[in-house]
């Protein structure tokens, strides 16, 4: 019997993730298409970080990093340079990096995109970029700084209202 409850929750975490999957793809797929008629501006800039994004989800890597890249060029090339674009892109390269194992690089990259989020006051992201140092510091086995990290992420969302 307990062999077949765990058969049973296998199939439907199986079907959850596939479902998921999906939908991200098809997300993924809306915003390839809306590419193609983007102007090079911060539209655009958003939705190749969005792919980015949704690439980074599905575990293509090598993709996500391509997006993000072309999203860090255009954001920098635009008058004046999208910064918010410029923060998540670099956002988005340093979990490329980090899910290679390059911890100095994808922490160069979370503090890039951390010192300007800090710059606009974007407290949702500062929360999140605060959370992904800690994460690199925590794998690296550096536990005082990832704990200090992680609970300076976790005071940023409480002031934001999650719990």
């Amino acid at each position: 019997m307990r062999k077949q409850g765990y058969i049973l929750a296998f199939i439907i975490i199986s079907l959850l993730s596939s479902y998921v999957c999906l939908a991200q793809q098809s997300k993924i797929d809306s915003l390839l298409s809306l590419l193609k008629t983007d102007k090079e501006d911060t539209s655009k800039v958003k939705h190749l970080n969005s792919i980015s994004w949704g690439y980074d989800g599905l575990g293509a890597y090598d993709s996500s990093f391509f997006f993000a890249n072309n999203a860090l060029k255009l954001a920098q090339q635009l008058n004046p340079p999208y910064q918010k674009g410029i923060a998540s892109a670099y956002g988005n390269i340093g979990n490329f990096y980090s899910g290679q194992g390059n911890f100095p690089k994808s922490l160069d990259y979370y503090f890039k995109s951390l010192q300007l989020y800090e710059k606009f006051g974007d407290k949702n992201n500062i929360a999140k970029q605060l959370g992904n140092i800690g994460i690199v510091y925590w794998d690296h086995e550096d536990y005082p700084k990832a704990l200090d990290y992680y609970f300076k992420s976790q005071k940023m969302y409480e002031e934001l209202g999650f719990k």
